[in-house]
C-alpha cells in the first residue's frame, strides 16, 4: 500500500466517525464532490496537498501525524504492520469495528 492510499484510508475513517457523509465533508471544504471517488479509483494518483489539508482541518486530523505517522511531540512512527492493521480495520463494517474495539 502506498502513502497516498494510507492517507485516503485515514481520511475515510475520520469521515465515517464524523457522522457526516463524504459529500457533506467535501461540500463544507469547497472540494469537488467527485474528489474522493476519483482518488479511490486512482483517477487521481497524487491528490493535491491543499485539498488534503482542507479535509484534515475540517475533520480535526493532525496534519503532521497524517503525513508522517508522528504526533507533534512524539517520536512514534507506524510500522508497515500497523498500517496493514489500520487498512484491515477500515474495511470492516462499523459494527465489526465497534465489536473489535470492545
Amino acid at each position: 500500500m502506498n502513502n497516498s492510499q494510507i492517507v485516503l484510508d485515514i481520511i475515510m475513517q475520520y469521515i465515517s466517525k464524523s457522522g457526516k457523509t463524504a459529500k457533506e465533508c467535501l461540500i463544507a471544504c469547497d472540494i469537488n464532490t467527485s474528489f474522493l471517488t476519483d482518488w479511490k479509483t486512482k483517477k487521481i494518483k497524487t491528490p493535491s496537498y491543499d485539498k488534503i489539508v482542507k479535509l484534515a482541518e475540517y475533520l480535526d486530523i493532525d496534519i503532521n501525524w497524517l503525513f508522517t505517522g508522528k504526533e507533534k511531540n512524539s517520536s512514534a512512527v507506524f510500522s508497515a504492520d500497523e498500517y496493514k492493521l489500520l487498512e484491515c480495520y477500515n474495511k470492516l463494517p462499523p459494527k465489526e469495528q465497534q465489536r473489535l474495539i470492545g
